[in-house]
């Protein structure tokens, strides 16, 4: 069986083991949002496990794929809804619920085992984005902050840059095939491992009793 995998893809894959593996070694460090994100990081490693799996033996994995992303848009907007409180939470909230329903909706009328839930991506994508944008403009503002040593400055840092990297290339995906350049998939890979690197610095700097982002930052 012919099985060649790209540099960059296998590049790709493998880094998420860089946010598993700090966020094990700091495993009793880590508050209660970090252990929600670690266990959203373990699911993407079994999912790249799966990857390679399907891919090797030439099945079709589009049908599980699309469920992942459910489950990765869950993980991310109930960090980012713990981070925040009042009125953003509320907004969080019912955005969250937004990108549910049409997720739930595309997946049962519009897709199939076959085909990615493109629509249900691209709100999901929207969603966290701007959500993401937001988390970091908080922190961002608060001047007394070490932003260095914020974990939720580099998880949402590299959360920003992996949803905003693909929706441009969804965006421009079109455009980018239509000109034969292949290197549409290597910038994207290149995005994933920026976005691991990060949330792995963000939970290396795991340390006890480590303040959320709301009102007492």
């Amino acid at each position: 069986m012919n099985f060649n995998i790209p540099l960059h893809y296998l590049l790709s894959s493998v880094s998420i083991l860089v946010p598993f593996i700090i966020g094990a070694r700091k495993f009793h460090y880590l508050n209660t949002d970090q252990i929600i994100f670690w266990i959203y990081i373990c699911i993407g490693v079994v999912t790249e496990v799966l990857n390679f799996y399907f891919a090797y033996n030439a099945i079709n994995n589009l049908w599980y794929l699309n469920y992942f992303f459910g489950i990765e848009f869950g993980f991310l907007m109930v960090i980012f809804v713990r981070w925040e409180n009042g009125v953003s939470r509320q907004i969080l909230i019912y955005l969250t619920l937004v990108g549910f329903l049409v997720f739930g909706t595309t997946q049962i009328f519009l897709s199939n085992n076959h085909s990615y839930n493109m629509v249900g991506k691209y709100i999901e994508n929207f969603i966290v984005l701007i959500a993401a944008i937001h988390i970091l403009y908080s922190l961002i503002v608060r001047t007394e902050l070490n932003l260095s040593k914020n974990y939720k400055f580099w998880i949402s840092l590299g959360i920003f840059i992996y949803f905003g990297g693909t929706s441009f290339i969804f965006v421009m995906g079109p455009i980018i095939f239509s000109r034969g350049l292949p290197g549409a998939w290597q910038i994207h890979s290149l995005f994933n491992i920026s976005s691991n690197i990060l949330c792995g610095i963000g939970l290396f700097w795991a340390r006890p009793n480590t303040y959320s982002v709301g009102t007492s930052y």
